[in-house]
């Protein structure tokens, strides 16, 4: 590599022309006096022909840090000669030290190594059946996933089998069998894409290991808490729409919300032969509740779950709202595999000299066996 290359954007008023041109090229002589230098880089046919390359030893290099920025070198350059017949030729040698021993190629989000990643495009994670457990994220991410019933698909929509109510009947003896028609369905169902995305430093991603945990932590635990909005909200990504539990379950209007009205939809749950698992509402609700109830009576309640807003404020469960459910009945379809994506080519990351990586998962409707499993208690 005898040359170099750069990337660089002139600053307002930072260049002007020379009255002659270059002797070389027979090119106007710009004189630039303020830019912005994006990259630079050695290879074999530079944009400049004028420029040179050339390899610092390590010695050298060593001996112009301070004490305070030792550490911050990434790689080495060592040089030495080797006398051959036709002169002197320098043998450059790279020797890393242990901030440089992976690419960020190799950083690994969902066990996808970025390098295994198509530019702007989203393909499968390789984890084996990751995303409730991934997508709850070590009670960061969704609260609700893994409580729920959710059926695995691969391909762009999911089936979610629906069982009937039926009653078993008794069998006379000696008589012919008769067969009530109850069909257990399972229709098939659009999913909507649920999408985090994060933006990093090449060089912090692949020399601080940790990063590559923070990214999996990050992503798993923004969709995760998107996933539980779209469970109890139902949501739309502009091609598809989907229902959450608010829209598939019975609403009652209440003066108050206290322990009678919670009774009384716990009650309603198990008539239509459910179990009220879950007591779902916003984190202020949820301590209105304990203050409002007696603790001996908190304690025969379902299991209360807070369900917080979106770290960009849009509202999880809407204000004086409480959904008591059966959360086993409740079923959903989610991709088995979630998806990641990155891009080192957009102009913001060329830019920065950063990457943009992304999560992405798949969930469909909210689907009940009876609108009643569900209980939507609101002050009106």
């Amino acid at each position: 590599m005898v040359g170099s290359s750069f990337t660089f954007r002139v600053n307002p008023g930072g260049q002007e022309y020379a009255p002659e041109q270059d002797p070389v090229t027979g090119l106007p002589i710009r004189v630039i006096t303020s830019m912005r230098v994006i990259e630079v880089g050695p290879v074999l046919n530079p944009a400049y022909p004028t420029t040179s390359a050339d390899a610092r030893s390590r010695a050298v290099c060593a001996s112009t840090k301070t004490e305070s920025n030792k550490g911050a070198a990434r790689m080495g350059t060592l040089n030495t000669t080797k006398e051959t017949p036709g002169g002197t030729v320098k043998d450059h040698t790279v020797i890393s030290d242990e901030f440089a021993k992976r690419s960020r190629h190799d950083v690994k989000v969902f066990g996808r190594a970025l390098g295994n990643t198509a530019e702007q495009v989203f393909i499968d994670a390789e984890l084996a059946d990751p995303a409730p457990v991934v997508l709850s994220a070590a009670g960061q991410g969704s609260r609700l996933i893994e409580k729920v019933t959710s059926y695995p698909f691969k391909r762009q929509r999911g089936y979610v089998p629906v069982a009937p109510r039926i009653t078993a009947e008794l069998q006379p003896r000696n008589e012919a069998a008769t067969f009530v028609r109850n069909e257990i369905k399972a229709p098939e169902f659009e999913c909507i894409k649920v999408a985090a995305l994060v933006s990093i430093d090449n060089d912090t991603v692949a020399d601080i290991p940790a990063t590559e945990e923070a990214l999996n932590a990050s992503l798993a635990a923004a969709v995760g808490q998107r996933i539980d909005h779209v469970i109890v909200n139902g949501g739309t990504d502009g091609d598809h729409t989907v229902s959450g539990m608010i829209g598939a379950g019975v609403t009652t209007k209440v003066a108050k919300i206290g322990h009678d009205e919670i009774s009384d939809a716990v009650a309603r749950v198990e008539d239509s032969g459910g179990t009220a698992t879950a007591i779902l509402a916003r984190p202020s609700e949820i301590s209105g509740i304990r203050k409002a109830v007696d603790g001996s009576k908190l304690d025969k309640l379902p299991a209360l779950i807070s369900i917080p807003d979106l770290t960009d404020g849009t509202v999880s469960i809407p204000a004086k709202t409480v959904i008591v459910a059966d959360l086993g009945s409740v079923s959903v379809a989610l991709r088995k595999n979630l998806e990641v994506f990155k891009s080192d080519t957009a102009p913001e990351a060329f830019d920065r000299d950063s990457s943009f990586i992304a999560g992405r998962a798949r969930i469909g409707s909210v689907v009940l066996p009876d609108s009643a499993r569900v209980q939507v208690i609101t002050v009106g």
